[in-house]
């Protein structure tokens, strides 16, 4: 599950996005994790992933 999470963040936050600073990556990192926990697509645990 961890290697998913940095993929998603590689694909649709890293690889799309154009940061000028370190403070500005920061920040968008920052939304990028306040939003997935908020509503995160993956299951929450293993016995959810396997039931799907």
């Amino acid at each position: 599950m961890v290697e998913r999470w940095f993929g998603e963040l590689s694909t649709k936050l890293l690889r799309r996005g154009v940061h000028l600073a370190v403070a500005e990556l920061t920040r968008s990192i920052s939304t990028w994790i306040d939003t997935w926990n908020e509503a995160p697509p993956l299951p929450a645990n293993g016995n959810d992933f396997v039931s799907q």
